[in-house]
């Protein structure tokens, strides 16, 4: 009996020493502000989709990524890129995101081509500090789905959804 408490206080010894050698630092990122109602369309899709998932989270993160495409008859499109995950640190390592905005709940992180939202959101002077871990290890749990979206016409288009469970 005394070699398994032994045992067990070794190992939360362990565990407790690894678990407060992390190193932390909190990250400020502004928040920003939807200037188009017709953005929380992407957002609440995305949402909506995410919902059916049998993995589904109400805390669940979201980056996005955007970047420009030219189409086949060469017209230049706003193309969107969306990807859940269950932990928001994944997004603001470092510090590689622009703006977030919380919207039902949930985290959305831009991470890439926040100069290419402007026309629909604004970036407030206020945001908050997230709290980062510098030997974050994201899971490699491939689960969580990706959305494309495209901004064409004055229109919000889903391009693809890759379910990945």
């Amino acid at each position: 009996m005394k070699n398994i408490s032994f045992f067990v206080l070794i190992i939360f010894l362990i565990s407790t020493k690894f678990v407060c050698s992390q190193k932390y630092s909190n990250i400020f990122i502004n928040e920003i502000n939807v200037l188009k109602p017709a953005f929380y369309q992407v957002l609440d899709t995305v949402i909506f989709l995410e919902k059916q998932s049998p993995y589904y989270l109400d805390t669940l993160s979201y980056g996005i990524m955007l970047y420009k495409s030219i189409t086949n008859n060469g017209d230049s499109i706003l193309c969107f890129k969306i990807e859940g995950y269950p932990n928001k640190e994944i997004f603001i390592e470092d510090d590689r995101s622009g703006g977030y905005l919380l919207y039902k709940n949930h985290y959305f992180f831009v991470t890439k081509g926040l100069d290419l939202l402007i026309e629909f959101v604004s970036i407030k002077k206020n945001g908050i500090f997230f709290k980062y871990c510098f030997n974050f290890s994201p899971d490699e749990d491939d689960r969580w789905s990706s959305y494309t979206f495209i901004y064409y016409e004055n229109r919000f288009i889903l391009y693809s959804y890759n379910k990945r469970w």
